[in-house]
């Protein structure tokens, strides 16, 4: 009955389409109940003048049909609802950016270069004083294929396209607009990223002279090989963290890439490590700080790479070093490992997302297998 009464309170959206000029105004109305006078009045969205065929004008029209029916159904009150459409764009994207300051240096870093890109291009295009409403489909995607002609890889492509596409979700939870522009533009295929990892030879190299040239960036080498943990992480993790662990290392939310409470099973090479290093400090200092030595100051996780390139300047060696968490996953598997153990270890949320990872790791069959094959 509540549902019944709902729907009693507007009158779904009609497109005026005047007859089809386009040298005229085009607007979606819909009628909804004043709880003041009980008397239905006329609401209207206007569809964008900057479409000049009746065929943009119309899939821009049916679209905002759709987005205003849906929301009307779930409780949509104009009445209540602050009037965000005809906030200018650029003040639109600039509230996007500032919502999400919370959020890791280097996530906000790309939102605001992607943004920053698309509002660069419409100052360009002189549409950047139009109302966030008015930007339809067709903009961004004229946009995104000025995006996509630039030398850059379908992976890089996507990234922009997702971040936009987080920009207008946000700004239409927010009722800044109907519609997202860009939810209709498609993903590009990228290609699969090359599984990279140590040879016997490499690995027996490290192993002799890195705990010598660098025991701190030899633990975290550790940390990536047995523990798959990410630079990223490693820099966040704290002495009160690491500090007295035996079997398991806690991994929590503030530190996981995930922002999940997890653990990992620590080896008995990573465990013997560990014992090695300095933990006579505060609870809260880093234990990867400057120079990867314990700090009150996270490091960005480049400075790990840093470390690692000096390293392999001098012993000849040119993979970097995530490349161990490919070559521990890959010994492990090819060691009899189930891909359980390698899910629970690499904290993946799902064994295929497992699987996926270990097929493209390895695409032949080991020697092993080739050795003890049965003769015929």
């Amino acid at each position: 009955m509540a549902a019944k009464n709902q729907k009693m309170n507007f009158k779904l959206a009609k497109l005026f389409d005047s007859d089809g000029n386009t040298s005229t105004r085009w607007f979606v109305y819909y009628f909804f109940k004043d709880p003041e006078t009980d008397k239905f009045v006329r609401f209207r969205i206007f569809v964008s003048q900057s479409l000049h065929t009746r065929s943009e004008r119309y899939d821009r029209a049916r679209g905002i049909i759709k987005a205003i029916n849906k929301r009307l159904s779930e409780g949509y009150n104009p009445f209540a609802a602050n009037k965000n459409e005809l906030t200018p764009t650029s003040e639109a994207l600039e509230y996007f950016l500032e919502s999400k300051k919370h959020l890791r240096s280097r996530t906000i870093t790309s939102y605001r270069s992607y943004v920053k890109d698309f509002n660069d291009w419409l100052v360009e295009k002189k549409q950047i004083n139009l109302s966030i409403e008015s930007l339809s489909y067709h903009t961004a995607q004229k946009y995104m294929d000025e995006v996509g002609s630039r030398k850059i890889s379908n992976r890089t492509y996507n990234n922009i396209l997702q971040s936009l596409r987080c920009c207008f979700n946000f700004l239409v939870e927010k009722e800044y607009l109907i519609i997202n522009p860009f939810f209709k533009i498609h993903q590009r295929q990228t290609e699969q990223t090359e599984i990279i990892a140590f040879n016997q030879e490499e690995l027996t190299l490290i192993s002799s002279t890195l705990p010598l040239y660098n025991f701190d960036l030899y633990v975290v080498a550790l940390l990536v090989f047995n523990c798959f943990l990410r630079p990223q992480e490693i820099v966040r993790l704290q002495v009160r963290h690491l500090k007295g662990v035996h079997e398991y290392l806690p991994i929590p939310g503030n530190v996981s890439k995930n922002k999940k409470n997890e653990s990992i099973a620590m080896t008995p090479a990573v465990r013997s490590a560990l014992e090695k290093l300095d933990f006579n400090f505060p609870g809260d200092y880093y234990v990867f700080s400057k120079h990867l030595k314990r700090g009150d100051c996270q490091i960005a996780p480049t400075r790990i790479a840093e470390e690692w390139k000096k390293y392999c300047l001098k012993y000849g060696i040119e993979k970097n070093i995530y490349a161990l968490k490919h070559t521990g996953n890959g010994m492990a598997l090819e060691n009899g490992a189930n891909v359980r153990d390698l899910q629970l270890q690499n904290r993946h949320s799902s064994l295929d997302q497992t699987q996926k990872y270990l097929d493209r790791f390895r695409r032949v069959p080991t020697e092993k297998f080739l050795e003890n094959f049965p003769k015929l």
